[in-house]
């Protein structure tokens, strides 16, 4: 009885630490083209938000195509935020802003990273490349300023490398 007790709580800590990566993928039959998604659970953030951000969650999603050369990444939030301390990127469009963000990886490495928003998305998304980051990992935390409230999350990335790699099968990479 003792063993199952502490198998059982073995496995909930597990579940609770080690979000599965899932892939998407969909075909466009006009271009002819693949689109594949490599996507983390949704986590919150280490310390919760005030309203109206209190549910507010956020998830890494790398995606290729077989009509670009290259893999991108983004934060992906549950709900449209306000992120503060960006800067107007009219080359990009007029809602759209450029943000200097800062990734913590579990060996230490911290990386500064390039993304942007557009106001009316949901999605910060990465211009470096941070996908061959991710794949030699096991977790990374993000800060964002989110309506004047440093937001910290820190997404797990143990599951990422064979989900990262089938994404881009995939897609030919």
């Amino acid at each position: 009885m003792k063993y199952l007790i502490a198998a059982m709580i073995a496995l909930m800590t597990t579940s609770a630490i080690a979000g599965p990566w899932e892939l998407d993928q969909s075909f466009d039959q006009f271009q002819e083209t693949t689109t594949a998604y490599a996507y983390s659970d949704e986590v919150e953030p280490t310390e919760a938000l005030g309203y109206p951000y209190d549910t507010l969650k956020v998830r890494l999603v790398m995606k290729c195509s077989t009509e670009s050369p290259f893999a991108q990444g983004s934060f992906r939030f549950s709900i449209n935020p306000t992120l503060v301390g960006g800067h107007p990127d009219y080359t990009r469009g007029p809602l759209d802003s450029t943000y200097d963000l800062k990734v913590r990886f579990d060996n230490g490495k911290l990386l500064s990273i390039n993304a942007g928003k557009n106001a009316t998305k949901k999605d910060v998304v990465v211009y470096s490349n941070i996908v061959s980051e991710v794949r030699n990992k096991y977790s990374l935390k993000v800060k964002f300023n989110i309506y004047d409230q440093d937001a910290l999350y820190e997404i797990d990335l143990e599951d990422s490398r064979k989900t990262i790699n089938k994404m881009l099968n995939v897609c030919n990479k």
